[in-house]
């Protein structure tokens, strides 16, 4: 393939050794400014031949002890060289070059560490993107017969250095990640074609770097199309759209702005591309403060479907006053307005689920993984809230647990301060709520299912064992269940039974970080101390572990092995069932008969003494309330009476343990 003509090199702002590059040398204080009018654009890839990326339009250097005081203004239009497109083989036969990928737009990263004596660097006072123009990434290249083509290039790609703010871009402009190149045709007329490629990201920070959108507009690039193919044989699928921002580790964004996931390319005999993310965080230390408007991108063809306008699988996120996340259209179903597979939200504003022409309104916030919200006053809700399950937390900040209990219709909550949550997907689950330091926790009260058992798949969720799963023992070993018991009870049942009602062990208030997830147990159901079986009762403190008031309904399980033992559940050491005279208690207790028609009855064998009162539990009682104080000093007799205030527990699950 012959090698393209460059219209330009790529701006290197740094010193880079040697000669004939082609980069820009010189010493300190790079100063770009791109007029109003200009536009920037490599076109010499980074090397010749199928395959080779795209060039940046304007990067650091690698060297960044070369480097100092760069700034770039921007109120023209800069753009990232177009990846190369893939070849294809002289007789038809065989495809061999995909499309390769766009250039990023701006490159403003350190990717060296630097060496040498301690001390003989120091990050750039300043160094900065004030963009009031223009800035993409390049487009993918398309793809030879039958392959794909080339994802969309970054719009602009941030990373800061040694946890150092490599210097903050302020967007007034426009940023667009590049659209992915188009996939190419069938090998044959009738052949199957290449998939679209990607849309690039608008703006992907890595890592310890912020910067804010000024009313400007950032999107994710659209995906590239695949070609149509025959209606008998169609073609790949077309390409989706990119990520409007990706914020990585110690990640900021103050988003005032707007910011939109790139569109999935439309089909012709294929599948739709599916529309972009407006914002995904993607690490427990990434936060976004939005007062602006975010939304997914939209999904086309058959199949596509919308984006989320924001997806966290951890981080932390304030939707302030006047932001609003929506989640994208979609030809089949619409984006979640919020995705939550993990970390924090604070609700403040509106949050919208996308439209689907077959599927209605998507979810305006959707649960899909352990992960708290905070709903404050103003909080809009337009679609249902959905995934809500065991391990979830939602927090009423204005609301105690008197108010939301009057507010709870079934499965809606219709609140006077807060709006109104509609869930869907309870699937028969109940709701528990308990007061604490931020207002009302609203979890899940189901004990039929959640609380993980470690077993020899991994943590298991308990309603997923059965018979002859070989569970983790306290000693290491792993020993097969005999037999599961349970025993479901109403809230008309419960209400006020003290000894029905379960114990609910907050995360981490059995030592560090044990439990790892709020776990409930019947009030009877022992846990393992040094040595010794206790009561889950005799362990209340009204805090950190305290018995619910009142339940929906509870469903208890039981797991039994051929002699009692200690298990793992949440991390917590935990008996397992044994027969004193209380397998009776159990709805499916015939079944123990018909598995075992042989069994004799035998004196129940405890794995280690059992204590419910003295001065040995007192003092188990004294180091819990210590670790939850987190002051050692305080394990004298009379020092719990005045301690504990409301309830701390924070996140949820479920634990089945023997009434």
């Amino acid at each position: 393939m012959p090698t393209p003509t460059p219209t330009y090199h790529p701006i290197y702002l740094g010193a880079y050794p040697g000669s004939g590059s082609g980069r820009a040398a010189g010493a300190a204080n790079y100063y770009l400014n791109v007029p109003s009018g200009l536009t920037l654009q490599p076109t010499l890839p980074t090397s010749t031949g199928a395959g080779a990326n795209g060039v940046t339009g304007v990067a650091t250097s690698n060297y960044p002890n070369e480097l100092n005081n760069g700034v770039v203004v921007n109120s023209g239009t800069i753009i990232g060289g177009t990846g190369v497109s893939g070849t294809s083989s002289d007789d038809g036969g065989v495809a061999i070059g995909t499309g390769s990928s766009g250039g990023i737009g701006v490159d403003l990263s350190f990717s060296v560490t630097p060496s040498g004596p301690s001390g003989s660097y120091q990050p750039p006072s300043v160094y900065a993107l004030v963009n009031n123009g223009s800035i993409a990434g390049g487009a993918g290249g398309g793809g030879g017969e039958g392959a794909g083509g080339g994802q969309g290039g970054i719009g602009v790609s941030l990373s800061g250095y040694d946890g150092a703010n490599s210097g903050p871009l302020r967007n007034f402009g426009t940023i667009t990640g590049g659209a992915g190149g188009a996939g190419g045709e069938g090998v044959y007329a009738e052949g199957t074609g290449g998939g679209g490629g990607t849309g690039g990201t608008g703006v992907y920070l890595t890592q310890n770097d912020w910067f804010s959108n000024n009313q400007g507009v950032i999107r994710g690039g659209d995906g590239g199309a695949a070609p149509a193919g025959a209606a008998n044989e169609p073609g790949n699928t077309s390409g989706s759209g990119g990520i409007g921002v990706h914020l990585g580790t110690n990640g900021f964004l103050s988003q005032y702005g707007d910011v939109y996931g790139g569109n999935g390319s439309e089909a012709i005999f294929t599948t739709g591309g599916n529309g972009g993310v407006g914002i995904l965080l993607s690490a427990s230390n990434a936060i976004l403060f939005n007062h602006g408007f975010t939304e997914g991108g939209t999904g086309d063809g058959t199949g596509g479907s919308g984006g989320a306008g924001l997806q966290m699988t951890a981080g932390y996120v304030v939707d302030g006053q006047g932001g609003t996340f929506e989640g994208g259209a979609g030809n089949v179903d619409g984006g979640a307005g919020v995705l939550l597979e993990g970390g924090i939200l604070h609700a403040i504003s509106t949050i919208t689920g996308g439209t689907g022409q077959s599927g209605g309104q998507a979810d305006s916030v959707q649960f899909a993984g352990h992960a708290e919200m905070y709903v404050n006053s103003g909080a809009a809700f337009n679609g249902d809230i959905g995934g809500f399950t065991v391990g979830d937390n939602i927090i009423f900040q204005n609301i105690t647990p008197t108010q939301l209990a009057g507010y709870i219709n079934g499965d809606t909550i219709t609140t006077t301060q807060d709006g109104t949550l509609v869930f869907s997907g309870l699937n028969g689950l109940s709701f528990s709520y308990t007061a604490d330091g931020n207002g009302t926790d609203l979890s899940v009260a189901c004990y039929r299912k959640g609380t993980h058992i470690f077993s020899e798949h991994g943590e298991t969720a308990i309603e997923a064992l059965r018979i002859g799963d070989r569970v983790l023992t306290v000693s290491g070993a792993m020993r097969p269940i005999r037999w599961i018991g349970q025993r479901r009870y109403s809230g008309s049942v419960a209400a006020g039974n003290w000894d029905v009602l379960p114990v609910r062990i907050c995360k981490g208030a059995l030592g560090a970080g044990v439990p790892w997830r709020d776990l409930w147990v019947s009030p009877e159901h022992a846990m393992w101390f040094d040595g010794v079986l206790i009561p889950a009762r005799a362990l209340t403190n009204g805090s950190t572990i305290f018995q619910e008031e009142s339940v929906d309904e509870v469903t208890y399980l039981h797991i039994e092995f051929e002699t009692h033992d200690v298990i793992y559940a949440e991390g917590a050491l935990s008996e397992s069932f044994v027969d004193d005279e209380s397998r009776e208690h159990f709805d499916n207790a015939p079944t123990y008969a018909r598995l075992y028609p042989d069994a004799t009855r035998k004196s129940a064998r405890f794995y280690g003494p059992r204590i419910e009162d003295g001065e040995e539990l007192e003092a188990v009682r004294r180091q819990l309330a210590a670790h939850a104080l987190g002051n050692e000093n305080l394990l004298d007799r009379g020092a719990l009476a005045d301690m504990w205030g409301s309830n701390i527990c924070g996140g949820g699950s479920a634990f089945a343990a023997r009434p």
